[in-house]
């Protein structure tokens, strides 16, 4: 059995996700958007879901973007005294994709 949770207006407060995620049909899609316009906790619930989405839209590009941020390779080195210690001549740079899309 679940359990359903209304809102103070007696919407199921999941009823914002489901119209946001186009799971209603027509008719509950249209009695829905009937309903926000006389109701600002449903109307807010919307916006939590919308904003909540746009974060994890916004999360993820992020991750996206630093998986194909270049970085230096392990095997760089540079040649001469570091820190008190001689490191050993390699020549180049070589870089390699943290991570390929």
């Amino acid at each position: 059995m679940s359990v359903i949770f209304l809102n103070k207006c007696g919407f199921p407060k999941a009823r914002a996700e489901e119209y946001f995620d186009g799971a209603l049909s027509q008719a509950d899609s249209a009695r829905f958007l009937a309903h926000l316009a006389g109701c600002d906790g449903c109307a807010a619930r919307l916006l939590d879901v919308m904003q909540l989405e746009l974060l994890a839209d916004v999360v993820a590009a992020e991750e996206r973007e630093t998986r194909r941020r270049v970085v230096p390779s392990k095997r760089l080195c540079v040649s001469g005294p570091v820190g008190g210690m001689a490191l050993p001549a390699v020549t180049g740079t070589e870089l390699e994709a943290v991570a390929q899309n």
